[in-house]
């Protein structure tokens, strides 16, 4: 079966949801509004109690309400508390015909496919960058490309992906050296002298390039790459429709740099997970750290398996930092309503720096509520809230 288009009449005959890393569930649903109301859409899932919780879970990321089997409907993230209506029984032809399906501007397909590669950025030295592509590239959906922290790969978007991919194809890619980006074949490779975030930005070019991807619906960066981001953008404006610059600072300060040099001899002293943990204790407080082992876990598992060698080649990127110049040549442009820079409201060293790039792009700031450093891991619900009504207005 091929996409199908909320738009179209009728309910979807079978929906495949993708949660975390768990394969792909059929649930039989249809979405449906009653009749002369403004209520939000609801899916209706016809189906066991725990697929329904997977619905649940669909749903809140999709500003859905859900209706299981038992009919309960439950808010789906809209803050909808009023009276339930009564909504038709599922089998019910008669009754369920009277409820059209509404133009939510959405695309959701029964299947979504997972294609991994690496791509040579540079051929002397060698460097490959491995990637991941979730959807489809016959032009059915948006494409949102995802750039991730120092010491991250891919899997940091995990839950992104899962909220995101009914819509979107989603490109995330380990930056050089880090995940599955193998460490360079070339003999004695100068990982210290590393490279910049014009070198990274180059590599985002030469990665769509590969794939045949002309123009993204939203590059989406954290941490160095949300610098990564902004110098994209400003390079490629003909690339990319909105650019989300989240959580980076406009420059290094001399002071900076012991900080930098420690981390590095820190990592290779004790091994690259005891640098994860210290990074995690630097991005979150003790307190969110003790309430979301789960959370911390999965963190360990990435961060604390990245080399010591992309640490350090990243390092020296950050040493160059300087992204005034982009944030002005945005403003001279014209350019600043396509970005849009975001903070945690606890990443303090971060949120001044980047209302002044905002400032001075002409573009907007977003302050992420009760978040620290890595917004979407903190605080999902509401990072999604600021994607969507940037990507989708």
């Amino acid at each position: 079966m091929g996409p199908w288009r909320s738009r179209h009449e009728g309910p979807i005959g079978c929906l495949r949801l993708k949660v975390g890393c768990v394969s792909l569930i059929v649930i039989d649903c249809t979405i449906a509004t009653p009749p002369g109301t403004r209520r939000t859409p609801a899916l209706f899932c016809n189906h066991t109690p725990t697929l329904s919780q997977l619905a649940l879970s669909f749903c809140r990321h999709r500003r859905l309400s859900f209706v299981g089997s038992d009919k309960k409907r439950c808010d789906g993230g809209t803050g909808d508390k009023t009276a339930r209506p009564q909504w038709p029984e599922f089998n019910n032809e008669e009754k369920k015909s009277a409820y059209s399906v509404q133009s939510l501007g959405i695309i959701m397909s029964t299947t979504t496919t997972t294609t991994t590669g690496l791509v040579q950025v540079s051929s002397t030295p060698d460097i490959r960058l491995f990637y991941s592509l979730d959807g489809p590239l016959d032009g059915s959906r948006p494409i949102i490309a995802l750039s991730s922290s120092l010491a991250a790969d891919t899997h940091l978007w995990d839950d992104f992906v899962t909220a995101f991919t009914p819509q979107y194809t989603i490109l995330r890619y380990d930056a050089r050296f880090h995940g599955q980006s193998p460490l360079s074949s070339t003999p004695d490779f100068d990982y210290a002298a590393g490279h910049t975030i014009e070198d990274l930005a180059s590599d985002v070019v030469l990665l769509l390039d590969h794939l045949h991807i002309t123009k993204l619906r939203a590059f989406i960066g954290l941490s160095i790459g949300a610098a990564v981001a902004l110098v994209f953008g400003t390079q490629h404006p003909e690339r990319v429709e909105h650019v989300l610059v989240v959580g980076t600072k406009a420059e290094n300060k001399e002071s900076a740099n012991a900080g930098h040099q420690a981390r590095i001899t820190y990592g290779r002293e004790n091994g690259p997970l005891a640098l994860g943990r210290q990074s995690i204790s630097r991005w979150f407080s003790a307190d969110w750290i003790t309430a979301h082992p789960d959370k911390v876990a999965k963190l360990e598992g990435i961060v604390g398996t990245q080399s010591i060698e992309g640490f350090e080649a990243s390092i020296a990127a950050l040493r160059r930092l300087d992204l005034w110049k982009y944030a002005d040549e945005v403003k001279k442009r014209g350019h600043g309503e396509r970005f849009v820079f975001v903070a945690g409201e606890w990443d303090t060293p971060v949120v001044p720096e980047s209302r002044q790039l905002a400032k001075r792009a002409g573009s907007r700031m977003v302050v992420v509520p009760e978040s620290g450093h890595i917004v979407n891991v903190q605080q999902p619900e509401s990072f999604y809230e600021v994607v969507r009504e940037v990507i989708e207005k």
